[in-house]
């Protein structure tokens, strides 16, 4: 007797919401195949940033993401999924393999997917209200579970040694003119209208000291400048260094911004820092010894005064899934 798994109508539904993952400059890197038994993905190497990412940093870390989107609408929709990491050494770039079986949602599964359509990545200023201690508390152990640590840097001046690290990683990025002409790519005033940054999410002026610099956009935002931004800054950190531990970290951070986001919090994950080898040396140095930094999430309360910001694009599932299952071949 076969196996039971959703229909490929499901299929598409789950991952035509789990396609709102976040991705490094909103790049969408993955692909997904359809077989018989099983669903795997694969990293895209034709949306590779070369420039910004060399080591591919970033594209393990934006496969990971939508990897956990997956898995979470999947839930959502009556399906647990078992996930191999990795199944074929010799095949680098296949990530992961998915199968299924029929099984009720949780509560927490339930929460994640609706955040997923509502998730923003929010590069404005947050509001002067703390986060209470008891929910970043509750993002820790989220990504716990997802093996990895979340570590909030608010010692002023560990603050100031951060944000001194991604300006440096800036400078070092912006001497070089692939990653300029890079960016103007993918967040540029000719993008397509399903990939990259448009400019409704990039400030018109200067953003957040910790965020990336990215060509002049057009979100304006009123009120007080001077308005303390009481936004956290987060370390997501991961036991060893290897792509296995980067798709894990994807995983957590995935699970960090739907949780935080189904709290009602606004966030950006940054990883500029963290695509400097010299930057990204002095962050290890900020987490717990035997951990290594893969992530910056900055959360905070969003201003009562802000609308909430359009979505930004995506790829149309039939550029990122094949069904490839036999009798689909036929």
């Amino acid at each position: 007797m076969s196996q039971p798994r959703p229909d490929v109508q499901t299929v598409t539904t789950v991952l035509t919401l789990a396609q709102r993952a976040p991705s490094i400059h909103n790049s969408q890197p993955w692909r997904w195949d359809l077989q018989d038994n099983s669903l795997h993905l694969h990293a895209d190497r034709r949306r590779w940033l070369r420039a910004t990412d060399p080591e591919g940093l970033d594209l393990l870390l934006s496969c990971g993401a939508v990897l956990h989107h997956a898995r979470v609408a999947f839930a959502a929709a009556g399906w647990a999924t078992k996930v191999t990491r990795f199944p074929d050494p010799s095949q680098p770039d296949h990530l992961a393999a998915l199968e299924f079986r029929a099984a009720e949602p949780t509560a927490e599964q339930a929460r994640w997917a609706a955040a997923i359509p509502v998730r923003r990545s929010d590069r404005r200023p947050y509001s002067s209200w703390e986060i209470p201690a008891s929910l970043l508390n509750v993002l820790s152990e989220v990504a716990a579970r997802h093996q990895a640590g979340l570590i909030q840097v608010s010692d002023g001046r560990r603050r100031q040694r951060l944000e001194a690290a991604v300006r440096a990683a800036a400078l070092q990025q912006e001497r070089d003119p692939g990653y300029r002409d890079e960016l103007r790519r993918w967040a540029g005033q000719h993008l397509p209208d399903t990939v990259g940054i448009p400019g409704s999410v990039r400030p018109a002026g200067t953003g957040h000291d910790a965020d990336r610099t990215f060509p002049a956009g057009e979100l304006t935002w009123p009120g007080n400048s001077t308005e303390e931004d009481a936004g956290e800054l987060l370390l997501l950190a991961g036991p060893t260094d290897d792509p296995r531990a980067r798709m894990r970290s994807g995983e957590a951070t995935s699970a960090v911004l739907l949780e935080a986001s189904a709290i009602g919090l606004a966030t950006c994950p940054i990883t500029q820092p963290l695509e400097s080898f010299t930057t990204r040396e002095y962050l290890d140095r900020e987490v717990p010894s035997g951990q290594f930094t893969h992530m910056i999430i900055r959360a905070g309360w969003p201003k009562p005064s802000f609308t909430r910001l359009a979505p930004t694009p995506r790829l149309a599932l039939a550029e990122v899934f094949r069904d490839i299952r036999s009798h689909a071949r036929a």
